[in-house]
């Protein structure tokens, strides 16, 4: 069980101080899944912060997806969206909700770009790019991101706690989203 207050998304075993906050490097590897290229990227700093800075390398208007992958009691795994939003929408959204998005486990977001490229922040706070390779690598090297695969520890937990329960309800409610039912077993 995590510690009361616990914020981050992911907490690591440390045999001597329990669960703590997981932490990643700067880091980044490039790969092909099934032919298709992408960089999965991990950081240091706010996963929320770097994807908005990475925005402007996507196209508007954009789609937003929310997936609630894990839901609280009284809710079904869904996907959320909403379409047509300018970078504006997305900015702010992201500021809003940063804090949930980045301390809660149980959902992915995903920005899909007018020009096919899409931006992924997963539950395990691990960052995809697809579409503007090259300018995202080039991002990531310029701000000293290392060439190497992120990684998990084991044993790690998902922060999934019913005290984030009112903000996930306040982020369902920010836009018209459409929902769709998905599984949340891959």
């Amino acid at each position: 069980m995590l510690p009361e207050n616990f914020t981050s998304k992911l907490g690591a075993w440390d045999p001597d101080k329990g669960w703590v906050p997981m932490t990643y490097k700067d880091c980044f590897v490039k790969q092909s899944i099934s032919g298709v290229n992408r960089i999965l990227f991990a950081t240091s700093g706010s996963s929320m912060d770097l994807i908005a800075q990475l925005l402007g390398y996507y196209t508007e208007p954009y789609r937003l997806a929310y997936l609630l992958v894990t839901p609280p009691e009284g809710f079904q795994p869904m996907k959320y969206e909403v379409e047509g939003l300018a970078a504006q929408g997305v900015q702010e959204f992201i500021s809003e909700y940063r804090a949930f998005l980045e301390g809660d486990a149980r959902h992915h977001l995903w920005i899909h770009s007018a020009s096919g490229g899409t931006l992924i922040c997963d539950e395990h706070d691990w960052l995809y790019a697809y579409g503007s390779l090259d300018q995202v690598e080039k991002y990531l090297r310029d701000h000293d991101f290392e060439t190497v695969e992120p990684s998990i520890p084991f044993p790690h937990l998902h922060n999934e706690s019913s005290s984030n329960d009112a903000m996930m309800r306040k982020l369902l409610g920010h836009f018209e989203w459409k929902a769709h039912p998905v599984s949340n077993m891959g």
